[in-house]
């Protein structure tokens, strides 16, 4: 099982990323999505429950895949970390209390959500914040695009996980996750993408 601890404040930014992340692995395998059910709808309304699961507890499921919705780090190694904060002070020194109270054994992604073109408040000046070298280090930035957002709200009044619509952005962010939590190629997650996108 590969196990991939994403840690951050709950926000809708990160709520959303583990669901589409979710559902794009489990195209691939058995994912369940250890979170608070109060910060996640169920994934019984997914058609593709039977391979996705979401709750405090696995229920008898053997995932390949362990998605763990973490606001502090566990004792417990992870096999993928995905730290991932907002451009704001108090966001960035949540991290970074994260990040100085215990060493984190795994690879290490980092994701800046909800950045604005031409802010100073940038990739750059966010890893030199949080002292992360952008050059060994994966890093992404999400810049806020309606698109998403749109497809956020849509998702969460319709009670879905439409994919379709999110940007190219957007889209290549899952792709290089999902790449590295399964080690599968470009050309094969793209396949995995498009039929994520197929379903609701």
């Amino acid at each position: 099982m590969k196990r991939i601890g994403v840690i951050g404040e709950r926000t809708i930014e990160k709520q959303y990323l583990m669901l589409y992340l979710g559902k794009l692995l489990s195209q691939t395998g058995k994912v369940y999505l250890k979170a608070d059910q109060q910060f996640l709808p169920e994934a019984d309304s997914f058609e593709y429950s039977n391979s996705f699961m979401i709750g405090e507890t696995a229920s008898g499921m053997v995932p390949d895949y362990r998605i763990w919705d973490l606001m502090t780090l566990p004792e417990e190694a992870q096999d993928l970390w995905i730290v991932m904060t907002a451009p704001d002070r108090e966001s960035v020194e949540y991290i970074q209390r994260q990040l100085d109270h215990r060493a984190m054994a795994g690879e290490v992604i980092f994701l800046f959500s909800g950045l604005v073109m031409d802010s100073k408040i940038s990739v750059k000046y966010l890893c030199a914040k949080l002292g992360v070298n952008p050059n060994r280090e994966k890093v992404f930035g999400i810049f806020i695009d309606d698109r998403d957002i749109s497809v956020h709200l849509e998702n969460g009044y319709n009670d879905q996980l439409a994919m379709k619509n999110l940007s190219k952005a957007y889209k290549k962010i899952l792709l290089s996750l999902s790449m590295a939590c399964t080690g599968v190629d470009l050309k094969t997650m793209k396949r995995h993408l498009k039929s994520a996108e197929r379903s609701k």
